[in-house]
């Protein structure tokens, strides 16, 4: 549940909705929420998610430098092949 800094703000419930989005949804409205097929969702599900966000960005991040490795790699080739060629006056 998160509760508002503002006084009489009102809390929320981060719910899964049945379309499969997340909704904050008021406080009050939980039990209505769950009886249109809202799920609540727990600070574990968050932890996993968070997780497996951070294991991605480290894959993506590692695949990146591999491919601007490569990119460096193959600019030096085409420039050597380019500077081998007999210039053409």
């Amino acid at each position: 549940m998160l509760v508002s800094p503002v006084l009489n703000g009102g809390a929320v419930v981060l719910m899964d909705s049945p379309k499969n989005e997340l909704e904050f949804v008021p406080v009050n409205g939980t039990k209505q929420a769950m009886d249109a097929g809202y799920v609540p969702v727990r600070a574990v599900e968050l932890g996993e998610f968070i997780a497996a966000l951070k294991e991605a960005n480290a894959q993506l991040t590692a695949e990146n430098a591999r491919l601007l490795l490569w990119r460096s790699i193959l600019a030096q080739q085409i420039l050597s092949v380019l500077n081998s060629l007999p210039s053409q006056k």
